[in-house]
Formats: structure tokens, sequence, C-alpha cells
């Protein structure tokens, strides 16, 4: 006798995985390492797993996110920086280490610099970082400023995260950030 499964819409099977991976938990999070480290996996499954770690959604998720940002910016940055961010906004009592945020938008500002073929997805992975360590719903509003086509919303937005930012910060990323809107 077949197996029949019942049609689900995305939206239900979406939901219905990330559930079951919830239950897994941390025993979870090494597998998923394994299998994105691994270059023999194919791509998509690759990609992929960011989100898993996303659905798990603990403390030791987010600290292996982290860490294989450092790994693998370059191939699987956006997917997840999009993950810390549905983590961090999922879970905001979960910790974030900003120095490990900080190692990563230095790596994506010099990718940027060194004109890798992102475009404004540079930018987008930029404010993503930061809203892991500044307030996100300002670095988030400045995004949506800079990137509004409106001149004058984009540098009033630019001024705010003038304000946000630390000294530091300012001076390495400001000058890139601005380099989006002009």
């Amino acid at each position: 006798m077949p197996l029949i499964i019942p049609h689900l819409g995305n939206d239900s099977v979406t939901l219905y995985a990330q559930r079951s991976l919830k239950q897994f938990g941390d025993r979870l999070v090494h597998t998923l390492r394994d299998s994105i480290d691994d270059r023999g996996e194919r791509d998509s499954v690759r990609r992929a797993i960011p989100g898993c770690y996303a659905a798990v959604g603990t403390q030791k998720a987010l600290n292996t996110l982290l860490a294989i940002l450092q790994d693998h910016q370059a191939d699987y940055g956006s997917e997840i920086v999009e993950a810390l961010g549905e983590l961090h906004a999922r879970y905001p009592e979960h910790e974030v280490d900003a120095n490990l945020v900080e190692a990563a938008l230095m790596a994506e500002a010099d990718a940027a610099k060194a004109g890798n073929p992102e475009g404004d997805g540079h930018l987008r992975k930029l404010m993503s970082l930061l809203a892991l360590i500044y307030p996100a719903d300002d670095v988030l509003r400045a995004y949506a400023g800079m990137t509004s086509g409106q001149k004058d919303v984009a540098s009033n937005a630019v001024e705010l995260l003038d304000n946000l930012l630390q000294a530091d910060h300012k001076r390495s990323l400001l000058p890139l950030i601005e380099s989006y809107v002009a």
C-alpha cells in the first residue's frame, strides 16, 4: 500500500518542519554544522541549514550560527545573517557575541570594498549585522530610509546611523554605507 501524504501548502510544511526541528533542539546543532562544513553536500542543502538553526531557536544554535558565519560568510552569508536576524528577533533574551558580529561586519565591509558582485546585498548584510548589536528597530528604520529612493529620507537615515553608531563603527562603516546611498 503506498504512503499517502496529505497535501500541505508551503506555509504548513514549513511550520511542520520548524516544529520538528525545534523538538530536536541542541542535539541537532552539531549535525547541522557537519553538513554545512561538508563540501560534498549539495549547495541547496547547505543554503537551507541556517534556517534550520533559526528553527531550533536555542542559544547554542545562535552561537553556532555566529561561528559558522566566520567560516562560510563568502558563500552563505546572506542566509546566515538572515537566520541570525530571525533568531535575534524571536529570542531577544539570547546573548549575541558582539566580537563575532564585529568580525563579520569587517569581513563584509572588506568584501564590499573589494567590489565583490553583490551590490546592495552588502548593504543589507551590513545593516542586518548592525541590527544584532544596536537597537534593531533603529537600524532597520535607517536601512528602509536609505533604500527608499528619496534623497532627503536617505540623508536622514544616514544621520540616524551617525548618531547611533559607536565611534569605531562610524569610522570604519559609515563611509562605506554612505557610498550606497550617494
